[in-house]
């Protein structure tokens, strides 16, 4: 068994060249599996030197490998496609990114429903979708600030948001209708906010800790979740206190 490489470097000359192909295509342990019978098609295996944070940097390094191929097969009659783990990961990432956009209107439909058909007024639904829609700028914003593309993992950040700004507002909502039924006394109303300051200020701090706790993971995108989720969790508890 000679283990080694095939081609050091790209032959110089034509000579060199009908040499190589001679050496692998008389090599039954290449034709079918590196290059086909007809010599017309190979296989180029590239393996990184530096895998740190590839799922992060993945979809960068695919652009830019396609950018170079093109770049280098411009205006001749050879054709190249990407294939492998990594292909296959960033086209799931972008399908399923794709899905999340029709998912989450689908999710932001069925919100309004629910909340018109608890709240029976339309002011209580605005102020509840506004509580979700101030915290998911922030979060998202700071997502965007920090250089980060949503990937399979961290798109599911904007559900997170919707979950726990939606359960904050009507928690306290609900408490602040009850006070309110007893009379409109401004004072009646800011004891009902803060009857349930603690216990909104707990839980969000219990699920913030949850998802922090995913810091801790190896992979970074992991991580990424953790760290935003945590911090949507408070500032939808800011937002909706304020």
């Amino acid at each position: 068994i000679e283990v080694g490489l095939l081609m050091p470097e790209v032959p110089p000359d034509e000579a060199g060249l009908a040499r190589l192909e001679t050496r692998v295509m008389g090599d039954p342990l290449l034709v079918n599996r590196l290059v086909s019978k007809d010599g017309r098609t190979a296989l180029i295996i590239a393996q990184m030197e530096d895998a740190a944070e590839m799922d992060v940097r993945r979809d960068t390094i695919l652009a830019r490998v396609a950018e170079v191929i093109e770049a280098d097969l411009e205006g001749s009659e050879i054709e190249s496609h990407l294939a492998g783990l990594g292909v296959v990961y960033d086209a799931l990432t972008r399908i399923s990114t794709s899905d999340s956009t029709l998912f989450m209107s689908l999710c932001y439909v069925l919100v309004i429903a629910v909340l018109a058909l608890l709240f029976r007024r339309l002011g209580p639904v605005v102020l509840a979708l506004g509580i979700v829609l101030v915290t998911m700028l922030v979060v998202m914003g700071l997502y965007g600030a920090a250089g980060l593309d949503i990937n399979m993992i961290t798109m599911v950040l904007p559900t997170i948001v919707v979950i726990v700004g939606i359960a904050d507002s009507i928690h306290v909502l609900f408490h602040v209708a009850e006070e309110r039924r007893k009379g409109s006394d401004p004072a009646r109303i800011r004891r009902a906010v803060a009857f349930i300051f603690l216990p909104c200020l707990f839980t969000s701090l219990t699920t913030a800790v949850g998802f922090a706790s995913l810091v801790t993971a190896r992979t970074e995108v992991i991580r990424q979740l953790g760290l935003f989720a945590a911090g949507g969790v408070l500032v939808a508890f800011v937002v909706t206190i304020a």
